[in-house]
Order: C-alpha cells, then structure tokens, then sequence
C-alpha cells in the first residue's frame, strides 16, 4: 500500500504502479483491457486504501475497528 501511495504521489499513473508492483505484463495491454483488469482494480484499492490511511484511517487500524 504504501509503495503505491509514494508512487502516485511522485506522480506515476496507475498502470505504472501495478506494472511495478502487480504484474509487469499489465504495460503491455490494450487500454481497453487494462481498465477491466483485476491489476487495474487492485492497484486503485491499494492507493485509495492508502490514502485513507493517511488521512486518519491508521487509527481505526490500531483500534481494531479496520474491515
């Protein structure tokens, strides 16, 4: 979570990020493709996750309150 976070914030796009971290092989797909991908879907739940954390939400992960 955390490496796709400090990847969206440096300014990579979403593709970029799974390609690193999910699934190299997602750089290469047709667009259409990629945005029905479960690559596509995992890294956009990684940063949202992410950025909720940071904004507050490690919280409710220390309290035992996280889904």
């Amino acid at each position: 979570m955390l490496r796709a976070i400090d990847g969206r914030l440096d300014g990579a796009s979403y593709r970029q990020i799974a390609a690193a971290l999910v699934d190299p092989d997602v750089a290469r797909l047709p667009a259409r493709d990629w945005k029905g991908s479960a690559a596509h879907s995992r890294v956009f739940r990684l940063v949202k996750d992410a950025s909720t954390f940071i904004h507050g939400g490690y919280r409710k992960l220390l309290n035992g309150d996280w889904p």
